[in-house]
């Protein structure tokens, strides 16, 4: 917002929301109760509020949740709930097409699945009337391929929506356009040799429109079912607007699924993990690394964001489940913090783009309302390193 950042994720068994001022004081943080292990996945600002996304009970038969939240003190507003009978539905990115469209992409019954989601003003026909927010699911859309995922949504200028994923064998991106039809799936493919152990790997997890070009973060490699940033090499590629691979390249950057990619200007800001530390890079329209910096926490960062100061906003998560937040100026430096060079090696791609071997058809969702438990939590925050002093 104007003045705070807004962070969310889990603790514990709830879905959580950190709300700080910018210079990462704690204005206020809660907990939402929902059903079981609950998780929020991601977040975008509609005119009522904050719209929150994510998925409930994730240790058994999970549903999509949307969750409206008040901005100002965290408070509920409304929820939505996409039922899943003996399956499995969550909602992993979301997208604004505009303020009464937001696009939902994750699992609908165990496969890759798109919501699209209308924050709606209703008034009752009784006297006196009563008017207040509520969510409507405009469509749903799910792809015919078992154990397939989307981790990640995007809108593009011209009014179209880049999603991506994984088919459980092959990388995924589709576009559609606002009534939810298919514009083309392409499926990537792993082009490399794998031990006999190993099964290849092709997921995207980030995405963003670039000089009218696709740019697609994702991972491609050989995976032996154990830690995948240590075994999975990094890619980016460059789609253009009717899905055709126009450049790629790999880098050993490691990345999980997450928004690991934003715009900066004329060029590309990417996070993830270097093998020891944080680390982020900037790379040009080829593809090539600028600069790459390393910061002194052992965690992955999931997110990245260009600020509107020309900074930089970066978020993960260390293995002690630790959340860590950075704030840097335009070139990844915290003044008089410990900021190291890194050496981002990169080399050619081993994917490629294959015809898809499933097509996206219409779902049908059913929904409740749950009026989860929201509950103030107490945070304290600890400083790594600041130019203010800690």
């Amino acid at each position: 917002t104007n003045d705070s950042y807004i962070m969310i994720g889990q603790k514990d068994d709830n879905g959580l929301i950190i709300k700080t001022f910018k210079n990462g004081t704690v204005s206020w943080a809660k907990e939402y109760d929902i059903n079981g292990s609950d998780i929020f996945t991601s977040g975008t600002f509609v005119t009522p509020g904050l719209l929150v996304a994510g998925a409930d009970n994730i240790s058994g038969n999970p549903n999509a949740v949307i969750l409206l939240i008040n901005k100002t003190n965290g408070d509920l507003i409304n929820d939505f709930i996409f039922n899943s009978t003996n399956s499995s539905s969550g909602i992993n990115s979301l997208a604004k097409i505009s303020d009464s469209e937001i696009i939902g992409a994750g699992l609908v019954n165990d496969k890759a699945g798109v919501f699209d989601i209308s924050p709606t003003y209703v008034c009752t026909q009784t006297v006196p009337q009563s008017c207040a927010w509520t969510l409507r699911l405009l469509w749903a859309k799910e792809y015919n391929v078992s154990s397939s995922d989307l981790y990640s949504a995007y809108g593009t200028d011209d009014g179209y929506i880049i999603t991506s994923g994984y088919t459980g064998s092959y990388g995924l991106v589709a576009k559609f356009d606002t009534s939810g039809n298919a514009i083309w799936t392409k499926e990537v493919e792993y082009t490399g040799v794998c031990i006999s152990e190993a099964t290849p790997v092709a997921s995207t997890e980030g995405i963003i429109e670039h000089d009218g070009d696709y740019y697609v973060a994702g991972v491609g490699g050989c995976s032996l079912g154990l830690s995948p940033k240590k075994l999975l090499d990094p890619d980016i590629l460059v789609l253009d607007s009717s899905g055709s691979l126009l450049s790629s390249k790999s880098f050993n950057l490691y990345t999980l699924p997450g928004n690991t990619i934003a715009n900066k200007g004329e060029d590309v800001l990417v996070s993830g993990w270097d093998g020891s530390k944080l680390a982020i890079m900037d790379i040009n329209s080829n593809l090539d690394v600028i600069w790459a910096k390393n910061y002194s926490v052992n965690a992955n960062a999931t997110f990245i964001k260009e600020t509107d100061d020309n900074g930089i906003l970066s978020a993960g998560a260390s293995d002690t489940n630790d959340i860590y937040v950075l704030k840097t100026n335009e070139t990844g430096v915290i003044n008089n913090c410990q900021v190291n060079p890194d050496s981002i090696s990169t080399g050619t791609s081993k994917l490629d783009i294959k015809q898809p071997s499933g097509s996206f058809e219409d779902v049908s969702v059913s929904s409740t309302i749950e009026n989860p438990t929201v509950t103030q939590v107490q945070v304290t925050p600890s400083c790594v390193c600041s130019p203010f002093g800690c």
